[in-house]
């Protein structure tokens, strides 16, 4: 069987290499080796492992236009994990070194304790690990990153991100939007309590930094808000005084759920208020009638302050919130994001 020699080159210019099998995608093939490459749905939909370039001979397959368009492909960009070697390539990414975690990523077997509709299109999940089993995910997490679940046949895998803060329990919590589509979350919402999923992670760098008392500002859309639903509860454990302001974009009110989450963080955090946004307002909406973009650029524009912005949610939310950051002065060091597709 051929194997392929993979140099990687990082934005500070650092060298990583590898081999990759013939038919392995890169982003397997770095895992396989312990190497785990910064990527989020690993099926080409959310555009997350995007390399800015390849040299060498290689097919792209089974991706979603959406993550990647025409444009881009013909500079060169690659889904790495729609990525499979016809030859030895060099791959220029747009992360650093740092990024790059290394070591073998534990995949753990949970019991399910609860699956709920909180609304009409969003479950709501929560597993435990054994807290007496070894790779405990729940205390080896930061708040804010993701897992891959699977069912126990192993048929599919999604990535989502986790809602409730590290923990020494073995608890994991998560919101998701069920697709009447959906491979892995119609399975989902008829999972019962005591039966088993497999978890894998944790993954991903949507993490709190730390750049002194800077105000931060959250932007979720949807199930965006689960991640960001983590980073408030840690702040809130650690009693942290930044001021805070979350603004979450809606469409209809049917679609509100964890606002009860976001009353408790309001009387736990001491300077921490949050904007629901609803885009198609309806009367007996009593919040912001408008979209959240509208919200946080009245709120932008009423500030002195530059602020981390935390965003969540689909490729469109990110890329013009952004764009308004940065017409605000905000550069993109103080940019944190995450895609949802």
């Amino acid at each position: 069987m051929p194997e392929y020699l993979i140099t990687l080159e990082t934005k500070d210019n650092q060298i990583i290499k590898f081999t990759c099998r013939n038919q392995e995608d890169v982003i397997t093939a770095a895992e396989r080796q312990q190497i785990i490459l910064p990527q989020q749905c690993k099926s080409g939909v959310c555009g997350f492992c995007t390399a800015m370039k390849i040299h060498g001979k290689y097919t792209l397959q089974d991706y979603n236009p959406a993550a990647l368009g025409p444009e881009q492909i013909a500079t060169g960009k690659s889904l790495l994990c729609r990525t499979y070697p016809e030859a030895n390539l060099t791959i220029y990414t747009n992360y650093n070194y740092s990024d790059i975690k290394f070591g073998q990523i534990p995949t753990v077997i949970c019991s399910v304790l609860e699956t709920q509709m909180v609304t009409s299109d969003v479950l709501h999940v929560i597993v435990k690990q054994a807290a007496d089993g070894t790779d405990l995910i729940s205390a080896n997490m930061l708040a804010g990153q993701y897992v891959h679940i699977l069912p126990i046949d192993r048929s599919c895998h999604r990535a989502y991100s986790i809602a409730n803060t590290p923990n020494w329990d073995g608890l994991l919590e998560f919101y998701i939007e069920n697709r009447s589509d959906g491979t892995l979350s119609s399975r989902l919402k008829s999972t019962q309590a005591g039966e088993h999923l497999l978890i894998q992670g944790p993954y991903g760098n949507f993490v709190i930094k730390e750049h002194g008392l800077k105000p931060r500002w959250f932007v979720a859309g949807g199930t965006g808000l689960s991640p960001i639903l983590g980073m408030l509860g840690q702040m809130a454990e650690l009693g942290e005084p930044h001021p805070t302001r979350l603004f979450f974009g809606l469409r209809y009110p049917k679609q509100l759920f964890a606002k009860e989450i976001l009353d408790k963080l309001k009387s736990r955090l001491p300077d921490f208020d949050f904007q629901l946004c609803l885009s198609h307002p309806e009367p007996s909406w009593n919040f912001y009638q408008g979209s959240v973009l509208a919200a946080l650029e009245t709120a932008f524009s009423n500030t002195v302050d530059t602020p981390d912005v935390y965003i969540c949610g689909s490729n469109r939310l990110i890329d013009s919130v952004v764009a308004l950051a940065n017409k605000y002065g905000i550069n993109n060091q103080g940019i944190i994001y995450e895609r949802f597709e």
